[in-house]
């Protein structure tokens, strides 16, 4: 069985449940009966219509159907010429319109097939490495730094982990897993002890028991949600139906008209009926649909020169009208990596600026500054991150935050492994959730010196003196609280903050983080993309509003905003999800008179 709400029960209670055991996993046989049971662990894609339907769909359109009846008239009358060139423009219309939907769909086929990943897992006792799709509920997972989570999962053994979970909740920044059992109803991004399909692994690892697979996972609720959505006719095609419907209206007046006149008028029904039904042909408007058609395909393949993929025909027109855009923030407005943002020293506070061929530039009072030269120092031996480059390629190794941390190093001139060579660490304090504070201990030949980095409010506790200019001077409790004061405006800005300090360490057995001269604070955020701001500016001059929706602190969500020119200084457009019924049920005059949520 799949168990519901496993974050609220012990490990051992739900192995149980689940008739699997912790320590040996499944059994090979058991494995594949949950296998039939359950089905494969995949995201099930919408159903694929079949060449057939596919072409038959281009047929099913009001104005391709009035042809048809067109056509149909014209050979009843012996109109040769006119019915075969109307129904070569069915059939022209037709085949355009299949050929470049079937490729579209043949492309999104290639992408899914491109990627095939294995799922290590505890089956008969040993680890085990299955293909992802053959994960089962009841199986134990193991996961590691760089790996992609495969299923949904109850942890019960985790060493130092964190996830990067922003497929699902927009947050950028890795979260902390751990074991513990949660009580009640508890919203997904706080769900610490769980682990979901889609998501990776950025630090540590753990073994974890799976409790749902392919559709049975929060990414697959996501997706069933999805394709259960009702697929809207686009403007085009509403306004083909309606001009449709009013040629038929007006060709059928047309007809009933020019018949009973002609019979008025003493002519033969027979010649009678033949004009009308040739008059009203001649009304229909033949080249109106492969117009259409030809102008959407060019479209198409323009898109398709920008690498993006339309799966429908009719839909290059949607874009084309589109007045609203919602965009996702992370990975889409940003970048989803976490750099270094602002910097706040005793002298002041400054603001990175970085450019497109990687480089940042900070303003020169605060990169010629002592405060500055120690943080930077910090950020690179203090960490236990590393880049390594590998067949031109850079691969980023560890946390998230502290990658961020040497990437800023490096554009700042720092040669990661140089100074690494120069001051080898010697010991090391690790960060825990109860210290909040990493040290590492440093010599070079005579010189030994210590560098820390950690939460602010843990550090400052840890710190005896602050760097000035002039060198170390005593660091009073006032000095300490006004600190405390800057960073939580920081902090309210949507920054992740990390403070800084060192000491010179005359003796190897005293505490490393005791006693320590304090530098100054790093403000970290996931930055917007280069080209975005270009991008929304294309935006507004086309008369487009940009909405971004995020499940990110509304903090960093204004700050985001604030960076792109989304908004103004001055504005404070923030809506939650549960305000958004209460506006969708107002008037367009009360949303204008500046109804706030």
């Amino acid at each position: 069985m799949i168990a519901q709400q496993p974050y609220t029960k012990d490990t051992a209670v739900l192995a149980a449940e689940m008739h699997s055991e912790v320590q040996r996993g499944l059994s090979g046989e058991e494995a594949e009966k949950l296998l039939v049971q359950y089905g494969q662990n995949t995201i099930q894609s919408e159903k694929q219509k079949s060449i057939g339907a596919m072409l038959l769909q281009q047929f099913m359109s009001p104005m391709v159907l009035l042809l048809v009846v067109a056509a149909g008239l014209s050979f009843l009358f012996k109109e040769w010429l006119d019915g075969t060139a109307i129904l070569a423009v069915i059939i022209i219309n037709a085949l355009i319109g299949f050929y470049m939907e079937h490729q579209a769909n043949r492309s999104m086929n290639a992408l899914k097939h491109m990627v095939s990943l294995s799922a290590k897992v505890i089956r008969d006792g040993s680890l085990q490495e299955v293909p992802s799709e053959n994960v089962v509920p009841g199986d134990v997972l193991y996961v590691e730094a760089g790996d992609m989570i495969l299923a949904d999962a109850r942890i019960f053994n985790a060493t130092q982990l964190e996830v990067d979970e922003s497929a699902l909740t927009g947050e950028s920044l890795p979260v902390a897993k751990n074991g513990a059992v949660l009580a009640g109803e508890v919203p997904l991004a706080e769900r610490v002890n769980m682990l979901f399909k889609g998501t990776f692994v950025t630090k540590g690892n753990a073994y974890a028991l799976v409790t749902g697979t392919g559709m049975g996972t929060e990414l697959g609720k996501i997706a069933s949600m999805v394709q259960q959505a009702k697929q809207a006719a686009t403007p085009l095609e509403k306004k083909l139906e309606q001009l449709s419907k009013k040629l038929i209206w007006i060709t059928v007046g047309l007809v009933i008209v020019i018949f009973f006149a002609g019979l008025a008028q003493g002519a033969e029904w027979v010649k009678v009926l033949e004009v009308s039904i040739a008059l009203a042909v001649a009304a229909i408007p033949e080249g109106l649909p492969i117009v259409a058609t030809l102008a959407l395909a060019q479209g198409m393949l323009r898109m398709a020169r920008h690498n993006v993929i339309v799966k429908r025909l009719a839909a290059v027109e949607t874009l084309g009208g589109t007045n609203v855009i919602c965009t996702d923030k992370t990975g889409t407005l940003t970048q989803n990596i976490i750099s270094v943002s602002t910097i706040l020293i005793p002298s002041g506070r400054a603001e990175v600026m970085y450019y497109p061929d990687g480089t940042v530039a900070v303003p020169k009072e605060v990169q010629n500054s002592v405060n500055f030269q120690k943080i930077v120092d910090a950020a690179v031996l203090c960490n236990t991150a590393n880049l390594e480059l590998k067949n031109n390629v850079l691969r980023e190794v560890g946390d998230p935050l502290e990658v961020g941390l040497l990437k800023f190093s490096t554009a700042e001139g720092k040669d990661i492994h140089q100074v690494r060579e120069q001051f080898p660490k010697t010991r090391e304090e690790a960060f825990t959730s109860e210290t909040k504070v990493m040290a590492t201990l440093h010599e070079n030949g005579s010189t030994s010196i210590v560098f820390a980095k950690g939460a602010v409010e843990e550090l400052l506790l840890k710190c005896t003196w602050i760097l000035q200019e002039g060198g170390p001077q005593d660091f009073s409790d006032s000095q300490k609280a006004a600190w405390i004061a800057q960073t939580e405006q920081l902090a309210s800005e949507g920054l992740r903050l990390l403070a800084f300090a060192y000491k010179e360490a005359p003796s190897l057995q005293e505490s490393l983080t005791q006693g320590l001269v304090f530098t100054g604070v790093l403000g970290l955020l996931d930055p917007p993309r280069l080209e975005v701001s270009a991008a929304l500016d294309e935006c507004k001059s086309a008369g487009i509003k940009v909405i971004m929706i995020t499940g990110d602190h509304p903090a960093t969500a204004r700050n985001i905003a604030l960076k792109l020119g989304l908004i103004g200084k001055n504005e404070l457009p923030i809506m939650h999800g549960k305000d958004m019924k209460d506006y969708a049920g107002l008037t367009n005059q009360d949303k204008k008179g500046g109804w706030k949520p």
